[in-house]
Order: structure tokens, then sequence, then C-alpha cells
């Protein structure tokens, strides 16, 4: 099937209560044995066995496989097939994994309209058993991810605004937030511009082996693994065309927890803290160490300003303090 998503814009109402009851999970990538992260995908699991469906660029689909579903990409005939959707039913869990989130998009959609593997997937969720996303399915499951606006196939209204990247949505059942990783090829200061660009609110960048579960009966969102995530939040009317001002920056740990209901931050009791070694999460540490004073950094995506709000928090011992909902200004950015 050819490109179906140029109508396919990131205009829905996020905020609107989702039907989903079982947790959504999106990882950075398939954990490896013996890290945190598998260990919080298997207590989420519950030792179940889950049906892995995997997205491959060509070779024919396999729907009755035993370990693994192979679903060519742009297969939307097998993915129409009741016998996928049927096993989808059976199953504990359902792990997606593979491809990415415009090659789920038109292998999940026919004609724009959803097949029964979109249907038996809400099912399953409504049932209250899991679903994970796994890389760039990760990003499918997301309420939000990037992709390159030259794959979109799309005639740009105007040309000189064109951007090389761009946010989408294709099935939206997980944190309301944008969401980019590492090993998508992001860093924070990307997905904090395309945030910008955006008409969301809230934004998630997922460090090496880490992700995040939405657990709708509970209304939160939940950091796993031991990378980390730096989560983004926005003011309404502080955007304009190069500027974003007023937002709010945290950098989450395993176990810290965004309270939907609240609007809030929650930190998990933490003995130490483990950062990644890259700028943006140095320069959250260096403002964490001297508060009082405004800490910057200057990348291509723009110049980042990050200050003390009222009600910042810091969470760990001395030397690797986490700073909670510090506030930021986006300058410059192109």
């Amino acid at each position: 099937m050819q490109m179906m998503t140029a109508g396919w814009l990131l205009l829905v109402t996020l905020a609107a209560p989702s039907p989903l009851q079982g947790p959504i999970a999106i990882l950075d990538s398939a954990p490896q044995p013996d890290t945190a992260l598998h260990a919080d995908l298997e207590a989420l699991l519950e030792d179940g066995s889950p049906l892995y469906i995997q997205l491959t660029p060509d070779g024919p689909s396999d729907l009755d496989r035993k370990d693994r579903v192979l679903l060519r990409r742009a297969d939307t005939a097998g993915a129409d097939e009741r016998i996928l959707s049927e096993r989808v039913l059976r199953s504990p869990s359902v792990i997606l994994e593979g491809g990415s989130l415009l090659a789920w998009h038109e292998t999940l959609y026919r004609a724009r309209r959803p097949t029964r593997l979109v249907h038996a997937l809400s099912r399953h969720s409504r049932e209250g058993r899991a679903i994970v996303g796994v890389g760039g399915a990760g990003a499918a499951l997301a309420a939000g991810g990037i992709v390159k606006t030259a794959d979109l196939e799309e005639v740009q209204r105007n040309p000189r605004r064109a951007h090389e990247l761009e946010a989408r949505v294709a099935l939206g059942w997980g944190p309301p937030a944008l969401v980019d990783a590492d090993a998508w090829g992001g860093e924070p200061m990307r997905t904090l511009r395309l945030l910008e660009r955006s008409h969301m609110a809230q934004a998630a960048h997922l460090g090496e082996s880490s992700g995040l579960i939405l657990e709708a009966q509970h209304k939160r969102v939940r950091v796993i693994g031991e990378g980390g995530v730096t989560f983004f939040e926005t003011a309404p009317g502080r955007r304009n065309r190069h500027d974003l001002r007023g937002g709010s920056v945290s950098s989450l740990t395993r176990g810290d927890i965004w309270d939907l209901a609240h609007s809030r931050i929650m930190p998990a009791a933490l003995d130490s803290v483990s950062p990644r070694q890259e700028a943006f999460t140095r320069a959250l540490m260096k403002f964490a160490a001297a508060p009082e004073a405004v800490t910057s950094l200057e990348s291509p995506w723009g110049l980042l300003l990050i200050r003390q709000r009222v009600d910042t928090r810091f969470t760990g011992p001395d030397g690797a303090l986490r700073p909670i909902r510090a506030e930021f200004d986006l300058l410059k950015s192109p």
C-alpha cells in the first residue's frame, strides 16, 4: 500500500480519556538480559507468555509462526486476517517489535480504516492486558512520534518553511506525550524542538535502555529501565516561531511517576542516581549543583536556558542531584 499518511496530521485530541485499560509500555529498544529494563518488563508481563508480532521490511508474512509472528511492512491483508486477531485475543500480553511509526501506520490501516489487528489490540487492552512497543513499534504506540518529512510524500504548502522532521501519530495509545529516544536517532534538544513545533504540551526523551509504562487505571506514567527519561512540559501561550518560554524540564529515573490526574511528578526514593553522560544531562546536573545561577546549553536545535522555579525540587545525594521541574526557555530555535 502506498503512503496514506498525508491526511494523518497530529490533530487528534490527545487529552481525551482513553478507552484502554491495560498497561501500554514503550521501550527504546529490546531489553538485554540482566538489565533493569529486562527485569521491569518481566515484572509487567507477570511471567506470562507474550505474543510477539515483528514487522519485517520484506519477505512473506508468517501469521502461524509459534514463537514470533512475522508481519511484512504494508501487508494490510495480513493485518486484517482473522487468525492474527484471534491469536492476539488469546494471548496474555502482546509485544510489537521492529519497523517505524510510518511503517506500522502503513500496515495497521487499510484505506485509512483500522484493520482487524487494531481492533484486536484495542480489545486486548480494554480487557486489562499489557501491550508493549519496542523501538519503532513503541513510537507507533506513543501519543506522538517523530518522522522524516520526506518520507511522508506530502505536498508542502510552503516549501520555504518545510522542516526535515515533523511530529505524527499512528495508534496514539501510549503516554500523552511526544516520545523520542536516543536509540531512534534523537537527542533531548531535538525532542524539545519538535515539541515546540507540534501542538502537544508534553514530551519525553528516553535514554538508552529505558521506557515508560502508561498505567491507565491509575492515571499515571511510570519510568522503567536504567537509562532515565528527560521530561518536558510547556505552558500555553508561550510559543512563537523561534522561541518557547516558561517550560518545565525534569530528569526522571527508574520508578519515578508522572501523575496524570494531578499533573505532577513524583520522584522515587533513591539512594543514588547514575545520570547519562551526555551534554543535556550534564547541563541539568550543573544546574542542580548551583540552582541560583542560570545554566545554558547551546546546540544546533537552539539555545536552552535553565533556571530555578519556585517549586523546584532536588532528589538524590550530593553530586547526583536531579532537578524536578526546573524552568527553561528555548531560544533561537531554527
